[in-house]
């Protein structure tokens, strides 16, 4: 897949899986069972983009391959998955921060994320109303990742300035998770033609300062 199919199927994958988030949440008692069975199949059909994009850039998704609309969207993406596929494409996130491909901020809330799905207390505390593990380091681990102390924070959409990234070549750490995520994975359907702008997939979940 070339670099720009990329960025525009992950942005409308985004938004397909944004639109049926909030069909779900705004589903009458009726609608509701059949709204969230439909939503989780297009947030399963998003990952299977997301992993094939990582296949095809040997890599996390970084801004200088789809910008930071791509980043964002991928982001989006992840934020709405479960436990198990995040765990999965956490280590890709996480070397893709370490060269400032991606904002850092974006590790951190998809690590807290992880740990809300799996019922842990966060860790860097961007979630609003769920416990932190340790609120007594929660802003020197923050620091490590250059994030600034507890406090109100952008919208999603405001991503920090794009770095040059570092030009290293993917490590066979990550090349071997990118494999691993590709084996048997099933074909993804065609991208949707018309996609109904919605909020980000993240404000499903309540997201506080970061």
């Amino acid at each position: 897949m070339l670099t720009k199919e990329i960025q525009a199927g992950l942005e409308q994958w985004a938004a397909r899986v944004d639109d049926t988030l909030r069909r779900a949440r705004e589903a009458g008692p009726a609608e509701k069972a059949s709204r969230i069975r439909y939503a989780a199949q297009r947030r399963r059909e998003a990952f299977k983009y997301l992993v094939m994009a990582c296949g095809s850039l040997r890599s996390w998704p970084g801004r200088e391959q789809i910008g930071d609309k791509g980043v964002l969207a991928a982001h989006r993406i992840l934020l709405a998955m479960d436990g198990p596929e995040i765990r999965r494409v956490l280590p890709l996130v996480t070397a893709a921060a370490d060269r400032r491909r991606i904002p850092a901020r974006f590790l951190a809330e998809a690590t807290d994320t992880l740990c809300v799905t799996e019922q842990r207390p966060q860790v860097y505390g961007t979630v609003t109303g769920h416990p932190i593990a340790d609120e007594a380091r929660v802003d020197a681990l923050r620091a490590v990742l250059g994030l600034p102390p507890l406090a109100p924070r952008p919208s999603l959409q405001e991503s920090s300035p794009a770095r040059k990234p570092r030009p290293d070549e993917p490590k066979s750490t990550e090349l071997a998770v990118v494999e691993g995520l590709l084996r048997g994975l099933p074909a993804v359907g065609p991208l949707p033609h018309t996609v109904r702008p919605t909020a980000a997939a993240h404000a499903t979940r309540g997201r506080g300062s970061g």
